[in-house]
């Protein structure tokens, strides 16, 4: 089984788990134990501390490649064939080295942000409309009140 799933970077665990009626979590510690004994490194971390022009030249390099290629291609260079098709991905939204599900939550971020900040400066406005009437209705007043009584001032 542990053969099985080197042998398939494309394919994940989960499914192959399925297909053999095998817990995930067996066949994991199975691939772990066995990559651990024979000093095989299968963390993802290295593909994130690859350089952005390296990622580049990956989804370059095999973009003319056929399955069988670049599943090679992958083996050899300790990736994932998910990891160059994220980064085609990437390269074709232009994020910049980041994932595109990155880029559209830091977009809906910044829309909340000014959706929020819209909100406030709304506020204020009213606030400020309320306070212009008020003084608005008190001149009016004022100047009624002038009309009827007079000016104090004006009866000394």
């Amino acid at each position: 089984m542990v053969q099985k799933i080197l042998a398939n970077p494309g394919k994940s665990v989960t499914s192959i788990s399925v297909e053999a009626c095998i817990a995930e979590s067996t066949l994991r510690s199975w691939r772990d134990k066995y990559c651990r004994n024979r000093g095989v490194d299968l963390s993802k971390k290295r593909t994130n501390k690859l350089k952005p022009e390296d990622k580049f030249d990956a989804v370059i390099l095999t973009a003319s490649m056929n399955e069988a290629e670049k599943s090679e291609y992958c083996r050899k260079h300790g990736i994932y064939p998910e990891e160059i098709e994220q980064w085609r991905q990437d390269c074709i939204t232009g994020c910049g080295g980041k994932s595109a599900t990155a880029a559209i939550r830091k977009n809906r971020d910044n829309e909340r942000k000014w959706e929020q900040e819209t909100e406030l400066l709304k506020r204020e406005i009213r606030r400020k409309d309320k306070a212009l009437a008020e003084t608005a209705a008190l001149l009016v007043l004022k100047k009624k009140a002038l009309e009827i009584w007079g000016d104090p001032e004006d009866d000394s």
